[in-house]
Order: structure tokens, then sequence, then C-alpha cells
């Protein structure tokens, strides 16, 4: 034996550390590990952005439609027509020239939703002069320039036309003073009389319509008074005629001849 002594107490006990060694292989997983999180992350953070936003685009989308859409008017019926009337343009624009072909089928167009969706039409033209006063703002000029120069000439072009009927009147009503003072002929009365005997035949009519209305309103009042008596005196007779029904034998009604009945009364009336 050695010449240690032994202790006399139990000696206590020691402690174990593990240290732990990762090898090469397991860092390069882990940053392999961490990496791919990190793109798994960066990539579902641009695809919830990308949706989104796609869900705001149709939001305002929606938004912007039921602003254009005018309340009192439908849908579904117009937005029908306006196609049918642009697929006839495209229709009648066959066979034609190029510019033809290139321009009925959109006119038609306008002018159809011009017609079926007036108050709607009108919205979506001033959302689009909005958007073309602010991202256009050059073209937008040229475009309210365009359009103020075609209101003056439709304008001078109804006071064209005015003044053109105006003096057209005037030169017939001269001629036809020159042919009275030339062969003595009423031409202008009989010219002013066949508009006044036109409107009197109207007031005729109309008259004759209301005493005719009002003729048969009393003819019908004045047979219907004379058949109520009569009609009377035959619910009479029908009730008399029925047959009297005790409580210890009750036979079946006799039927009663309601053609007969009716026929009569018609009769009478």
């Amino acid at each position: 034996m050695s010449g240690q002594k032994l202790p006399i107490y139990p000696l206590p006990e020691r402690e174990i550390v593990v240290v732990e060694q990762t090898s090469a292989l397991e860092e390069h997983i882990g940053v392999a590990r961490r990496h791919v999180q990190a793109l798994y992350a960066d990539a579902y953070g641009q695809v919830h952005g990308v949706v989104s936003r796609w869900i705001e685009v149709e939001h305002s989308i929606e938004r912007r439609i039921k602003a254009l859409h005018a309340p009192g008017e439908q849908l579904n019926p117009g937005l029908l027509y306006i196609g049918v009337a642009a697929l006839s343009g495209s229709v009648l624009a066959r066979g034609r020239n190029i510019v033809i072909r290139t321009l009925l089928p959109p006119t038609l167009f306008v002018a159809a939703s011009s017609h079926f969706l007036p108050q709607t039409t009108s919205n979506v033209r001033a959302y689009f002069a909005e958007l073309e006063e602010k991202h256009a703002p050059g073209l937008a000029d040229v475009h309210n320039t365009a359009i103020a120069h075609s209101q003056m000439t439709w304008a001078r072009a109804v006071d064209a036309i005015s003044n053109g009927r105006r003096v057209t009147v005037e030169k017939t009503e001269g001629v036809v003073k020159k042919v009275e003072e030339t062969t003595g002929l009423k031409l202008g009365q009989v010219l002013g009389g066949g508009k006044a005997a036109a409107k009197k035949a109207e007031v005729i009519v109309a008259q004759k319509v209301e005493e005719l209305a009002e003729a048969t309103k009393g003819k019908a009042e004045a047979v219907k008074a004379e058949a109520e008596p009569q009609v009377k005196e035959a619910e009479k007779v029908v009730k008399a005629e029925e047959p009297v029904v005790t409580k210890g034998d009750a036979p079946a009604p006799a039927p009663v001849k309601d053609d007969e009945l009716v026929k009569e009364v018609k009769r009478l009336v």
C-alpha cells in the first residue's frame, strides 16, 4: 500500500463539466439554416406587401367606380346597349376606309354612353379631365382650347341657322306682300287661316271627345239604374225557388240554372 492516509470523512463529489465542441460541418449547417430563415422571412414580407397593395388597389377601384356611378342609373341594361352600339359601329364600318373603321365605333360608343348613362358618362369625363390636368397639363390646355372652339363653332352655327330662318321668313313675307299687291290675292290670309283652322279643328275634336265621353258615362249610369230593380227581382225569385232543408232529412239542393239567370240579366241590361 501507498503511504497516503485515507480521510476519516467521505470526500465531496467532484463537479463534472461537459465542454461542447462543434465540428466544422455543424457550424456550416447552422449558418445555412439561419440564412434560409432570413430569406424566407424576407420573401414572406415582400409577398405580404404585394398582397396588401393589391387589396388596396382593389378597394380604391371599387370606391372610384361607386363614386363615378350615378345612383339613379342602372348599369345592367345601359352597358349592354352601349356594347351593342359599339359592335354595331364595327359591323357598319366593315368594308369602308380606314378612317371610318377607326372613328365610327368609338363615336357610337360615346354617343350611346351619353344617351343611356348621361350622368355616369359626365362623371367619367370629369374624372379623366382631372387626371389629364394632374399628369398632362399641356395636353389638358390643348384639350380645353379645342372644346372651347367647338362650343363657339356650334353656337355660331345655331345663330346662323336662326338668322337664316328669320331672313327666310322675312323674305317669304315680302314675296307674299308683293304678290298680293300685284294680283290682289289674299295669300297671307290663306296661309294664316290654314294654321288657325288646324288649331280650331284640334279644339273641336277635343270638345267632341269630351262630350262623347260624358254622354257614354250618363247612358251607362241610366242603364245601370234601370237594371238594378230587375236584378233584385231575379234574386228574390231564385231565393223563393230554393227548397227548404230540414234537420232530419237533408236532401241535396236543386241545381240553380246560373247560365240562364246571367243571360236574362244581361238581356235586361
